[in-house]
């Protein structure tokens, strides 16, 4: 363990979660300062401007809202917003990937039975929101969020796996494997990552952005999932098993397996929308602290969550490397607050036009499911 997670305690210890969230989140701001640094002088009144946004976006973004309710006419209130822009996602999946008939093996009614089970599709949702920050289409960047979402499908699929995590559940509905078999869903994993990469590179169909565009975002995706990314996380995760990773450790692991998918979502949206390099990093940094995040509340919702609306079997999907045993409840909620005010803060140089992802990192602090 090293000597910043080994103070204040061991891992049992009072004083620890404390120092790990302060230890985290100052990890994840120096990642972010180092990248934005350059730009500093010439963005100061934009981000002077986007402190005193952000903050206001918080104070509302936390209250009981009714609908349409919004901060100086951008909408901060989620569920209708989260709602419609689900619905385009869940068509344009279908579209991608429509029912087969006949269908051998079953392998297309099998990735379409964990891509279609219900789900927030927040990664595609921040394609969207990323576009719309920047005055983009959604169409741009549309073939993204299918993409990652495709991908995520299949990470879920792997999860569930007797290799894995032997889950019996997955969002309320039997894993992948117990209604398929085994190797029906490590072929509709593979299937399903074959299908995401073709919907990217396709270009027999009309696509919205270029060969060049096109091929950026395919690098990107299997650098987000391949030995660099979301697969490295995982060979972490599992020789973590039966140990006590320490919290660089923990960080590492959740970068890579949650994080390294929400930096796709958001830095290459960015790209496609014309973000410049300063607003690029700012919304990479934005991502990775939402993504570690996201891990920590899946975490929190596998020990405290109501197993009815999480879907999930909460004794096999607790064991395996979590900050809720690192760093206790109270701990890990603490840390998840943190990183998502960082995430928030991280969005200070796009100003008002941060209203909406900054709505959506609060969202992710508070969901139950």
């Amino acid at each position: 363990m090293s000597p910043a997670a080994s103070g204040g305690g061991g891992p049992g210890g009072s004083g620890l979660a404390s120092l790990a969230g302060s230890r985290a989140v100052r990890a994840a701001r120096a990642g972010a300062s180092g990248a934005l640094g350059r730009a500093a002088a010439a963005a100061r009144a934009t981000r002077s401007d986007g402190r005193r946004w952000i903050g206001a976006v918080r104070r509302r973004a936390r209250r009981p809202q009714g609908p349409g309710v919004g901060v100086g006419g951008f909408v901060v209130e989620l569920a209708g917003y989260l709602k419609e822009r689900r619905a385009r996602v869940e068509r344009a999946l279908e579209e991608a990937l429509p029912a087969k008939s006949p269908d051998p093996g079953r392998l297309v009614e099998a990735m379409r039975y964990t891509l279609f089970l219900p789900g927030k599709r927040l990664r595609a949702v921040i394609c969207v929101a990323v576009a719309e920050a920047f005055g983009g289409r959604e169409r741009d960047v549309m073939p993204l969020g299918v993409a990652v979402e495709m991908v995520h499908a299949a990470s879920l699929i792997l999860d569930d796996l007797p290799a894995f995590d032997d889950a019996t559940l997955r969002r309320g509905a039997p894993a992948n494997h117990r209604v398929f078999g085994e190797a029906t869903a490590v072929l509709a994993a593979v299937s399903l990552l074959a299908a995401a990469f073709r919907h990217l590179g396709d270009r027999s169909r009309p696509r919205f952005f270029g060969p060049d565009d096109a091929v950026g975002a395919v690098r990107e995706l299997a650098d987000a999932v391949g030995e660099n990314g979301m697969v490295a996380g995982e060979a972490l995760d599992i020789l973590a098993r039966g140990g006590r990773p320490d919290l660089d450790e923990l960080e590492r692991i959740h970068a890579l397996k949650t994080g390294s998918l929400f930096i796709a979502c958001a830095g290459e949206a960015a790209r496609l929308s014309g973000a410049g390099p300063l607003e690029q990093a700012a919304l990479r940094a934005y991502a990775k602290n939402l993504g570690l995040a996201f891990q920590i509340t899946d975490d929190l919702l596998d020990v405290v969550g109501d197993p009815a609306a999480t879907g999930k079997d909460h004794a096999e999907a607790s064991e395996g490397a979590n900050f809720v045993a690192f760093a206790g409840v109270e701990g890990a909620r603490r840390l998840a607050e943190e990183l998502i005010e960082t995430a928030t803060s991280s969005l200070e140089p796009l100003g008002k036009r941060a209203t909406t992802l900054a709505a959506l990192a609060e969202f992710v602090g508070r969901r139950d499911r």
